[in-house]
């Protein structure tokens, strides 16, 4: 869940209860200008091309070049609403078609994004005005994108039936701009031959446009019809279901999360809220009960078990261990003084104290198990010397995936997917000295997150959206080498003797799925 987004609707949210009757057009006094318009580059050009048009009329440009709709939500607040026009302008959706960094890659989700927008404007009384997409024969900076007319035509037809729903009005650029192709005239292309920016005399035919909308906007009181709550409603009530009965299977800081946002969005549902912000806040709170289902206790089934080591059973003359899970043999490797890793009193029952580079080696494993797209780690460790080479598990190294300490005793994961390496460690937080931490990663790449716990607590979750290699599945495309537990993997025939662990573990696991917030608690439950 987005939760810089979900604030933003919930805030509107909130303002609207405040109201305690509905206010006509006249009565309604905004401090700001009588428009924002927010936009892309084709508004920030706008403003350099026509700057008597904003000045003349009270307006504001809020264009920024290259944006796509969900970096225009994340400024929202500072460049509309904390501005308190009589109006926004919208207009965005192009740099999304043209798979710019940050896109939303669907129709429908380009819509959900400009719905929320149009949500947090409506709560603070402020009109909406949505314009189309202008035409588009192809994008030059991205020639492989197909069927570009077609897809603005669809984008366009769902841009004013949202308008249409929740009480907007729809601007038509499109149609004044467009040749027999749907790409844009020739007079009206940017520097004579741009398909997607626009002339100076292509701003002069769509100024009027506007211009009336924004003047039907100013005497027209938007959202009068009642919105439709009844799917809103029957949410709220699974949601209340759902919070009282599991009060001892949830841990408090979720339960009071998840009450916040139900609370906030009950208030919505009393109040006069216009239907796009009904229905934002149903997508929204759709998503926080989706989230909080996944944080109910469960315990993680035996089949997903790739490898279990409590080191119980090990002693001083002991050279191998067999893992649970798939019954895989760990070698006990000696360092350079021939000193093979001890079994000690540990968390619970012995651990394993590792030591001048000696280490655990596993060859007998199929590759596949511990390279797809979902793939979990929870490990007790005892660090008694901070360095940032203090590898955990290893498997392949940089080509495939390590989990290791670094630099300030921070937990860092590495994973190599198809698309590319990326390394993740939450800022500032850091495994004591001397001390147990009960550490779980946990990976998935079909949907495109990773998780990161201490001793029960999420850290944070990383996804797709901020790192875009976070997909697909864990890179397979290297020989095999051994599975390294205190020490890094690494490819070829020589080992890094220097990556090695220095302290203790204990209950090592690793999974064949992506641990979900209730299994990581449960299990970190079970074992403290």
């Amino acid at each position: 869940m987005n939760v810089k987004n979900f604030i933003l609707v919930i805030a509107g949210a909130l303002s609207l209860t405040c109201c305690q009757s509905e206010t006509e057009p006249s009565q309604v006094i905004h401090n700001g200008p009588t428009a924002v318009f927010l936009g892309n580059s084709i508004t920030e050009m706008w403003g350099k091309t026509r700057p008597d048009l904003w000045a003349e009329n009270n307006y504001v440009c809020k264009g920024v070049s290259g944006q796509t709709v969900k970096l225009m939500l994340d400024r929202f607040q500072s460049s509309v609403l904390d501005l308190d026009p009589y109006c926004v302008v919208i207009m965005g959706g192009t740099n999304d078609l043209a798979h710019n960094p940050s896109f939303t890659a669907s129709l429908q989700g380009i819509c959900n994004i400009l719905r929320d927008m149009v949500a947090a404007a409506q709560a603070q009384k402020i009109k909406v005005l949505l314009c189309s997409v202008t035409p588009v024969a192809y994008y030059p900076w991205n020639t492989s994108i197909q069927h570009v007319p077609d897809s603005v035509i669809k984008l366009n037809t769902m841009i004013k039936d949202m308008a249409d729903r929740y009480g907007c009005i729809y601007v038509d650029y499109h149609s004044a701009l467009k040749d027999v192709n749907n790409g844009l005239k020739p007079e009206y292309k940017g520097n004579g031959d741009d398909e997607v920016h626009l002339s100076p005399a292509a701003y002069e035919v769509i100024e009027p446009i506007v211009n009336v909308a924004i003047k039907q906007a100013l005497g027209w009181y938007n959202n009068k019809t009642s919105a439709d709550k009844n799917a809103l409603n029957t949410l709220i009530s699974e949601c209340d279901n759902l919070l009282s009965s599991s009060q001892d299977n949830v841990t408090q800081q979720f339960i009071n999360e998840f009450t916040t946002i139900l609370n906030a969005v009950k208030r919505t549902a009393a109040s006069n809220a216009p239907q796009a912000q009904i229905d934002a806040v149903y997508s929204q709170l759709s998503k926080a009960k989706a989230l909080f289902e996944t944080r109910i206790y469960a315990d993680i089934p035996a089949e997903n078990v790739l490898l279990n080591l409590s080191f119980d059973e090990g002693n001083e003359g002991t050279t191998q261990l067999i893992a649970g899970g798939k019954n895989l043999i760990c070698e006990l490797v000696s360092n350079s003084n021939s000193e093979r890793p001890q079994f000690v009193q540990g968390h619970k029952g012995k651990s394993i104290k590792f030591h001048n580079g000696n280490f655990l080696k596993i060859e007998n494993y199929q590759r596949l198990d511990f390279e797809g797209s979902e793939l979990s780690f929870a490990v007790w460790l005892k660090p008694t010397e901070e360095r940032i080479t203090n590898y955990v598990i290893s498997c392949n190294g940089w080509n495939s995936w390590k989990l290791q300490l670094t630099s300030g005793n921070q937990t860092m994961f590495t994973v190599t997917t198809v698309s590319g390496v990326i390394d993740m460690a939450p800022i500032a937080e850091i495994n004591p000295l001397n001390a147990w931490t009960h550490v779980i990663v946990s990976l998935n790449l079909r949907e495109g997150w990773l998780d990161m716990y201490a001793s029960g607590r999420l850290l944070k979750r990383w996804t797709k959206d901020e790192m875009p290699k976070l997909t697909g599945e864990i890179s397979h495309t290297f020989a095999q080498n051994p599975i390294t537990i205190g020490i890094m993997s690494k490819v070829g025939s020589s080992q890094d003797l220097s990556t090695y662990f220095e302290g203790e573990m204990d209950e090592l696991k690793v999974y064949n799925t992506a641990l979900t917030g209730g299994q990581a608690t449960r299990l970190f439950k079970n074992e403290k």
